[in-house]
């Protein structure tokens, strides 16, 4: 029986754009973002994978969302078999993150 470490169904994150630049007078505007939409995806443990695509594809959007930085819109996921809505200091404990400034 396989056993996995990454397990993500349906996951959808949007972003509202924001209009203006300085930051206090920014407001939303009804445009969006879809960042992810309907991500299904499987990483057995042990396997090595990696998250290609051009920029603005969402890939940091999705390793936010299984680090428990940020929550998805729609969708579940499990990591390491722990539910990151429901035991995300359990993801948190058994995974490591390492992002450069952004």
């Amino acid at each position: 029986m396989k056993s996995y470490s990454i397990v993500t169904n349906g996951i959808r994150k949007i972003y509202k754009k924001e209009e203006g630049s300085f930051l206090p007078f920014r407001k939303k505007s009804s445009e969006v973002i879809v960042a992810l939409n309907n991500v299904n995806l499987s990483v057995e443990e042990g396997e090595l994978f990696g998250l290609l695509g051009p920029n603005g594809a969402g890939k940091t959007t999705l390793v936010k969302i299984l680090s428990t930085l940020i929550i998805p819109d729609e969708g579940t996921a499990l990591v390491s078999g722990y539910d990151i809505l429901k035991n995300p200091d359990k993801v948190r404990a058994s995974i490591g993150v390492v992002s450069s400034g952004e």
